[in-house]
């Protein structure tokens, strides 16, 4: 698929995976990358404009959490730019100390942003269609009994993303959904800290610690995401592990 006249909207571009995302955009010269991220002042978005001058870049800082932040982001955005190509829904957080927050923004965040999208890309209405990519994890398959909220924000949104891709192909809309094993990013370490352990005790602790995880770069996950953006399936979901690429398979749905 070629970039070169697409607006595409990335949340949580400003640090690990969502960035690489918008890095590996911004190098396949889309003609708009629109940003929403938590931050006030992000350098990544003057450095980002510095070096691709060509590209229209736009920040919004929104609290993906926050579902009315994201419909007048929507909104500003429908005037602003009118439809969007592709939204990538990135945002996320480990915080198990936390659990209603984490709801809010990995799973309230990707539900609100895939809705908002919908409304404004769905070619039966006034849009001219797109891809929805959101990002679950390899713990959206697996669970995780050392972070349990986390594991189960990502199983929701496998199950959001199969149940709103199916019987929709009025919309015009491609639904993909991407689930990254263990990837080199600051979510990660939050992950391998002691205090989200809660009364787990030493034994399962230690045995966080000392597994033998090989880890990803962010940057493998952009450059198979983008490929995915032409050549996945609508309602597919993929698995990025140890850096190769595998399309998870589930029964059919019945409705």
């Amino acid at each position: 698929m070629s970039l070169c006249d697409k607006a595409v909207l990335v949340t949580g571009a400003c640090s690990g995976i969502g960035y690489a995302i918008a890095q590996e955009l911004l190098k396949n010269n889309l003609k708009t990358l629109v940003v929403l991220d938590i931050h006030s002042k992000p350098e990544c978005i003057d450095n980002w404009k510095d070096q691709y001058p060509k590209i229209s870049i736009k920040y919004f800082m929104v609290n993906v959490a926050v579902d009315e932040e994201i419909k007048q982001c929507y909104e500003a955005i429908a005037k602003d730019l009118g439809t969007l190509d592709i939204v990538i829904n990135c945002a996320g957080i480990l915080d198990e100390s936390d659990y209603v927050k984490m709801l809010n923004v990995n799973l309230g965040g990707v539900i609100g942003s895939t809705f908002r999208a919908i409304e404004n890309m769905r070619k039966d209405v006034k849009g001219h269609g797109g891809v929805i990519v959101n990002i679950s994890s390899i713990l959206g398959l697996d669970p995780a009994s050392v972070i349990p909220t986390y594991s189960a924000t990502k199983h929701a949104i496998i199950a959001f993303h199969r149940s709103v891709s199916f019987g929709n192909d009025n919309m015009g809309i491609k639904f993909i959904c991407i689930c990254p094993g263990f990837t080199a990013t600051p979510l990660y370490k939050n992950a391998r800290k002691p205090g989200f352990y809660f009364n787990f005790g030493e034994e399962k602790l230690k045995m966080m610690k000392d597994a033998n995880i090989k880890k990803q770069t962010p940057e493998v996950i952009a450059v198979g995401l983008v490929r995915l953006l032409d050549e996945a399936k609508n309602g597919s979901v993929w698995v990025i592990e140890d850096s190769e690429w595998r399309e998870q398979t589930f029964p059919k749905l019945k409705y």
